[in-house]
């Protein structure tokens, strides 16, 4: 057993705190080891946004090349096992999709959570695959009971049970009308990709992020308010949910930030970022505040966090450097001091890390980047297309 508890990150600050830093490349010593990189989809201009892991250690990922939803399924050696692009005899400029989630269900399947956009209308949908990459199905996540309501732009899927749940925009039957004050429409679905609930709940913030522990769902919001003499507070805002749509937990604390993830168990953590500087908050069963660890400020731009048995933090996503974006990986020590910095080779052809997942060994990820070097001076011999990285981090 475990105690399940969430670790949440704003960034207030330490009057005079000191940080060590050092901003490497991923051939250099540290915390940080670079094992190994294999490129894919060479040539082609690919975006990750999503990538799964299966037990037996495949990796599904999903994103989209050329307008089009693209998947592929990459095996434990790292063959290619399959590649799905969504109906590739459309006229190229007709209809544009896109892919936002990939879930592995118990039987190998895989359920794909995207967007399709039709003119200027877009409309959510799931598609699933077979573990051979075999189409099975694909079904509409428009409500069958209210027809006025599309389900659009469709942002987060994770795996729940023994199906999934995926979140999307609710728009009404003039999305000009509804497109500054959008409702969310989270959807479940069954082992088969059958929706079997659904439930709309009213947008505190900017949803950043979705995650799942398998029997309940969590969803990260930033907001915000403004006090009696009008300054401006951002606020970070977690709430766990069943398919039943009962509120399991909610909390809000000061700042604005995202989550921490653990390998080990579902557990999980926020990084907030109110003005002053890095704090590590513990938070309990109930989202409770249970303990604060205060650090220097730091601005952090993550796809990914995760929190290590050591206690230290892995951050992948991306580096500002002289005004442009450059995918990373940054390592925190558990009081928050000591920092490492490695930018990924080739540089500023991925203005950040796409998609990473842990590889299921401890401290051990997979990072996924679409690359595309075109336009940026000296990277003509680059390639272009999916680049794999796995990491160590200690």
């Amino acid at each position: 057993m475990f105690s399940r508890q969430l670790l949440l990150i704003p960034l207030l600050c330490a009057v005079g705190a000191m940080i060590s830093t050092a901003v490497t490349h991923a051939d250099d010593s540290g915390h940080i080891k670079i094992l190994k990189e294999v490129l894919y989809e060479r040539g082609i201009s690919a975006i990750p946004n999503a990538m799964s892991r299966a037990p037996n250690g495949d990796l599904v990922i999903a994103g989209f090349i050329s307008g089009k939803g693209w998947a592929t399924r990459i095996g434990v050696n790292g063959q290619v096992l399959w590649r799905y692009i969504r109906s590739q005899n459309e006229p190229p400029r007709s209809v544009k999709s896109r892919i936002a989630g990939a879930v592995l269900l118990k039987d190998e399947s895989v359920l794909l959570c995207g967007t399709i956009d039709v003119g200027k209308r877009p409309f959510a949908q799931v598609t699933r695959l077979s573990k051979q990459g075999t189409l099975l199905s694909e079904e509409s996540l428009d409500s069958p009971e209210d027809k006025s309501v599309i389900l659009s732009d469709l942002r987060h899927c994770v795996a729940y049970r023994d199906g999934a749940a995926a979140i999307g925009i609710a728009l009404g039957p003039d999305p000009s009308q509804t497109a500054n004050a959008p409702s969310l429409r989270i959807v479940f679905l069954d082992a088969n990709a059958h929706r079997y609930a659904e439930h709309f709940i009213s947008v505190p913030g900017i949803l950043t992020e979705m995650t799942s522990d398998g029997q309940s769902v969590t969803l990260s919001f930033i907001g915000g308010y403004r006090t009696a003499n009008g300054d401006a507070h951002t606020t970070t805002r977690v709430m766990r949910l069943d398919s039943s749509g009962a509120v399991l937990a909610d909390s809000t604390i000061e700042g604005g930030g995202f989550l921490v993830h653990r390998q080990a168990d579902s557990a999980l953590g926020l990084v907030l970022e109110p003005p002053a500087g890095l704090q590590l908050h513990r938070l309990g069963q109930n989202y409770e505040d249970l303990s604060v660890v205060t650090g220097p400020k730091e601005h952090l731009i993550p796809t990914r966090t995760w929190f290590l048995d050591n206690g230290s933090l892995v951050s992948f996503g991306q580096t500002d450097v002289g005004g442009s974006s450059s995918a990373s990986v940054t390592w925190l020590s558990p009081n928050l001091r000591d920092k490492q910095i490695v930018m990924f080779k080739p540089l500023f052809t991925a203005f950040k890390v796409d998609a990473a997942v842990s590889s299921g060994r401890a401290g051990e990820f997979i990072v996924a980047r679409g690359i595309n070097p075109r336009g940026i001076p000296g990277s003509q011999d680059d390639p272009t297309g999916l680049l794999l990285t796995t990491i160590s981090i200690n």
